[in-house]
């Protein structure tokens, strides 16, 4: 018998943690991660979001945002926990690792980095209508996307269509192993 589950995400995990809860008397610790909550405009959802986080023993949260959307669905105490780094991993990329990233994709000038999925709730799209203000100021200066998801295809359209080809590439999905050099040559 586990002395506790730890249910991450709200919906189903946490709902069906807490049925399992009532069944067995154990305890749940629930974590929320942000995509878990802001989906939950439903009733039906958020009653149910409810139930699953009152019936927990505790709630963690990624960050302040996300415990500010938690406390509008349930008045238990909420603990923020980011979510943890490997230290060692990403401070193990080498100069020549970030010069061949810098290399690879012709930055001459600044190197601004995103790393993530590409959805819309990431806010990719806000940042290439930012990478427009910023390539007119300083050409030289390029942003790396590395990632991948359905949003990939809008995105890339937006970058032809504000004329920002040789500003904004698209890396495509990244290993762990491989980020901290795209890390290590972002300026």
């Amino acid at each position: 018998k586990p002395d506790v589950i730890h249910a991450h995400w709200i919906l189903p995990q946490g709902f069906t943690a807490a049925i399992v809860s009532k069944l067995l008397g154990i305890p749940v610790v629930v974590t929320a991660h942000a995509g878990d909550v802001f989906p939950l405009n439903n009733f039906l959802f958020r009653l149910v979001s409810r139930v699953a986080l009152n019936s927990a023993a505790a709630i963690t949260v990624n960050s302040a945002f996300t415990k500010s959307a938690v406390a509008k669905i349930t008045r238990k105490p909420i603990s923020v926990i980011p979510m943890g780094v490997d230290l060692k991993l990403f401070s193990s990329a080498s100069s020549a690792a970030a010069a061949a990233v810098r290399k690879k994709f012709s930055v001459k000038g600044k190197l601004l980095l995103f790393v993530g999925r590409l959805a819309e709730k990431k806010g990719v799209t806000y940042l290439i209508s930012a990478m427009a203000a910023v390539a007119k100021k300083q050409p030289s200066v390029k942003l790396v996307i590395v990632g991948d998801g359905p949003e990939r295809q809008p995105l890339q359209q937006q970058v032809q269509m504000l004329g920002l080809s040789t500003s904004v590439v698209f890396a495509g999905s990244g290993s762990n192993s491989g980020l901290p050099s795209y890390y290590k040559a972002a300026d």
